[in-house]
């Protein structure tokens, strides 16, 4: 690439056409003050204006020699634009490596909270159905608080008739006592009876004091299973 351009006004003849002696008579040349161009003429006094006169190959000559610089320049321009498009195309290459990066990050990201998603799903499951076992030990707790509560009124009723039955013996023993002569054997007998119906009621009540303290145990045990659950909820909350 030369820096001789063709010119029609204050400009230099390009070096093909200097080489080729296509340049005319008159030449530009450019000036050692400050870069002007001055036409110069066959026979003109070049001196007095600091000029040279030259054929117009040598002009040509120097201007090829005056374009290597130039050259230069223009290589060093390649060289940067060259280093240029290759910076930009390993920007490129590291930006499309963190975008596949960051999309890999996000699919990471994306299955993460799924599988999160499907913990919470499970353990609300789970909940729900620790919640319908809690409910179910609840409704059976009430209803063994129900039977026991039965049991004791029924305990109270047998003591109530105990107690009956304990008057009436003694007004029966009060009244065999003014007959006990004539009817001691009936007495015996019907002493015997109500001992009888005593250990027998007495059995039934030792009976339901088993079976309340047996039932008491039950509503403890499953009131610890209750509270071991509602501890372990409370954890996995």
């Amino acid at each position: 690439m030369s820096c001789a351009r063709p010119s029609g006004r204050g400009g230099v003849w390009s070096e093909a056409a200097l080489m080729g002696g296509a340049a005319p008579t008159s030449v530009l040349l450019w000036g050692c003050s400050g870069g002007r161009a001055s036409r110069a003429s066959p026979g003109a006094d070049c001196c007095q204006h600091s000029w040279r006169c030259m054929a117009p190959k040598s002009v040509a000559s120097h201007l090829f020699v005056f374009s290597f610089p130039c050259r230069k320049i223009v290589a060093e321009y390649e060289k940067t634009i060259a280093q240029m498009i290759e910076d930009e195309q390993r920007t490129n290459m590291t930006s499309q490596k963190n975008l596949q990066q960051l999309t890999m990050e996000k699919d990471q990201a994306l299955a993460d909270l799924n599988s999160v998603e499907r913990s919470l799903s499970d353990l609300f499951r789970r909940y729900e159905n620790l919640k319908g076992v809690l409910e179910g030990f609840k409704k059976n707790e009430e209803a063994l608080k129900k039977c026991a509560q039965d049991y004791l009124t029924r305990v109270k009723q047998e003591e109530q008739r105990y107690q009956a039955l304990k008057v009436h013996a003694e007004e029966k023993l009060d009244k065999a006592n003014e007959e006990i002569a004539q009817v001691r054997t009936k007495a015996k007998a019907e002493s015997a009876a109500l001992h009888a119906g005593l250990r027998k009621e007495q059995m039934k009540v030792e009976s339901l004091e088993r079976t309340l303290q047996q039932k008491n145990q039950e509503i403890e045990e499953l009131t610890k299973i209750c509270d071991e659950l509602i501890a372990k909820l409370g954890k996995s909350d």
